[in-house]
């Protein structure tokens, strides 16, 4: 668990980071780390409360979950970005870079975003 801080995602990068190493996985370690970076920012920008972020290690995959406190929503939007924008790519990074990726209501009523890269 985090505070919902900007401050807080190089903490969480250390998390990715450490966690990968601890597991021997690192051939997707570029792609993970800018992942976590972009649904803990969401967080900090559209959620509330704090920020939990959960790694998985699936047999071909490995699974990023970031949760936060705020309203309810079980599908996050991918929204259109136009070329003069300075931020909204978030998610289409997300899009590009995991082989898949959602979002759900938590179980505690906050909003939970997830992505599977393989390893």
């Amino acid at each position: 668990q985090f505070p919902r801080r900007s401050d807080q995602i190089p903490r969480a990068r250390a998390l990715v980071r450490t966690t990968l190493g601890s597991w021997g996985v690192d051939a997707r370690l570029d792609d993970l780390l800018l992942v976590a970076s972009e649904l803990f920012t969401n967080a900090v920008l559209h959620g509330d409360g704090q920020v939990e972020m959960s790694l998985e290690l699936l047999p071909d995959a490995v699974r990023l979950e970031v949760v936060d406190g705020g309203h309810p929503q079980a599908k996050v939007p991918l929204a259109p970005v136009e070329p003069g924008m300075f931020s909204g790519r978030g998610l289409a990074i997300v899009e590009k870079v995991a082989s898949k990726w959602g979002s759900a209501v938590a179980t505690h009523g906050g909003t939970r975003v997830w992505a599977e890269l393989p390893c």
